[in-house]
């Protein structure tokens, strides 16, 4: 994490990560991620085996634009990146699992 505070789900685990914290995803495993803090919040995302992540980004950014999409916009998103999204988002107010 490079700035900020995020609430993480991996799995259905819940917690939170800030600056200088590191989090590892599995391949495969369910998870979302959402800024928890009223400024913005930056990560830096390195995902292996390579995916073109600018392009991947940029694209969602453009389908999140007005808030959260219809699922079948979101679902056309997915299929072109080989991703399914499982839904709902993570919210702020959801907290950290105990």
């Amino acid at each position: 994490m490079l700035e900020g505070r995020y609430l993480y789900e991996i799995d259905g685990r819940r917690f939170f990560a800030e600056a200088g914290d590191v989090v590892s995803i599995p391949g495969g495993a369910a998870h979302g991620f959402v800024n928890v803090t009223g400024a913005p919040a930056r990560q830096y995302i390195l995902m292996t085996p390579a995916l073109d992540a600018a392009a991947f980004f940029t694209e969602l950014a453009g389908v999140m634009h007005g808030g959260l999409p219809d699922t079948a916009a979101l679902n056309a998103f997915g299929a072109r990146w080989q991703v399914e999204f499982l839904g709902p988002p993570v919210r702020a107010a959801d907290g950290p699992t105990p």
